[in-house]
């Protein structure tokens, strides 16, 4: 497998996997928009192990067109020139997330 489509699948766990969830609201609660985070830090917090490349970081904008409760998660590797970006409903996050880990809406 490419190295770019490994990413691509990691990129795609932490978006798509309701197990990371808690990755995610670490994300959104403890990072200002537009601060860059290890993914391999997002990997850790959910105690998987995958081998994921230094490099790659993620980080989070508002939506362009200002959706409520939407935010648009972007990944990206300096050192490939790569990058990935998905739109992630920060509201469903927050609303099924335990009362405590859940906080106001950092994309409202």
């Amino acid at each position: 497998m490419e190295l770019e489509d490994i990413l691509s699948n990691q990129c795609a766990e932490v978006v798509g996997m309701a197990k990371f969830e808690p990755a995610l609201l670490h994300l959104f609660q403890n990072h200002r928009a537009g601060e860059w985070v290890s993914v391999g830090e997002l990997y850790r917090i959910v105690g998987e192990a995958d081998e994921i490349k230094p490099e790659l970081a993620a980080t989070w904008l508002t939506s362009p067109s200002n959706q409520p409760g939407y935010a648009v998660v972007y990944f990206c590797d300096d050192e490939l020139q790569w990058s990935q970006t998905a739109y992630y409903n920060v509201d469903r996050l927050l609303q099924t997330a335990t009362p405590s880990a859940a906080g106001s809406n950092p994309v409202r």
